[in-house]
């Protein structure tokens, strides 16, 4: 990670930051020392406590209230990654004007959150987000996914795959929106978007069953519209981060793996 954050000399007399009080200053100066170099920090007070001495002091509870503070002063903002949150910054990199990022296991914000992100800082995750698409090998041929999605568009699948448009918030960049939804199956991303790494892993599964490449790709496409529209006709918003939506779908749909009646717990002796 960099050695080094910057802090402009308006951080005394913003409209915001000068609002603080002297906890919240310290806690807000901590989070831009702790976030990885995407400004990504977990907003849970042990962190705090752990990467500052002085923190360490402080009551859990007055660390809970100070960070809530700084969520509420629109300073940091908020996201959720499974069970964990997560702060980040809206406009990080247009104030800290990094060039090389190190590596980071902190998750990327939501694409809604994203959307609602400073040009630079939109920037800098979709680079990351590129990164993280390379670095995963090919899958079952989920790109091509967007052949057989006909349900929810008028046009051609290959047409959606050309020209996709963005149903968020937010001011509207085409080419930084390409680059976070291109790792997503077309025809879902007004909806929640479908990643392809989790498109593949269900596609396997199917087709560890007996079932063809493509026989597989077709039932999971299937599968995947009659959830959209089993939820559009809900009133229901959905809640979890796009992974964890549709594993969740998935495993209500499928149930997951229990051990049989009788069968032996291979892991009882790891325990």
């Amino acid at each position: 990670m960099a050695t080094y954050r910057l802090i402009h000399k308006e951080a005394s007399t913003g409209a915001r930051s000068s609002g603080l009080d002297d906890l919240m200053f310290r806690v807000w100066v901590q989070y831009m020392l702790s976030a990885d170099d995407y400004g990504v920090c977990p907003a849970v007070p042990a962190k705090f406590q752990g990467d500052n001495p002085r923190l360490a002091k402080v009551s859990v509870k007055k660390l809970r209230e100070a960070i809530g503070a700084l969520v509420m002063s629109g300073l940091v903002r908020l996201f959720k990654d499974g069970e964990n949150q997560y702060l980040y910054q809206h406009d990080w990199q247009d104030w800290q004007k990094l060039k090389h990022f190190t590596a980071t296991t902190y998750p990327v914000p939501p694409a809604g959150d994203l959307a609602q992100c400073s040009d630079e800082t939109r920037e800098i995750f979709s680079q990351r987000l590129e990164k993280i698409k390379r670095g995963f090998p090919p899958h079952a041929g989920a790109r091509d996914a967007h052949a057989h999605a006909d349900a929810s568009a008028d046009a051609p699948a290959s047409a959606n795959a050309s020209t996709p448009k963005p149903l968020i918030s937010g001011p509207a960049h085409p080419g930084n929106w390409g680059k976070v939804h291109g790792p997503h199956v077309t025809g879902f991303c007004d909806f929640v978007c479908l990643p392809e790494l989790v498109f593949s892993e269900f596609v396997m599964r199917v087709r560890s069953g007996g079932a063809s490449d493509e026989d597989a790709k077709d039932q999971v496409m299937l599968w995947a519209k009659s959830v959209r529209a089993a939820w559009q006709g809900s009133g229901r918003i959905p809640g979890d981060n796009i992974f964890d939506f549709w594993r969740n779908e998935w495993k209500a749909t499928h149930g997951s793996n229990k051990p049989a009646a009788g069968a032996v717990d291979v892991l009882a002796g790891m325990r």
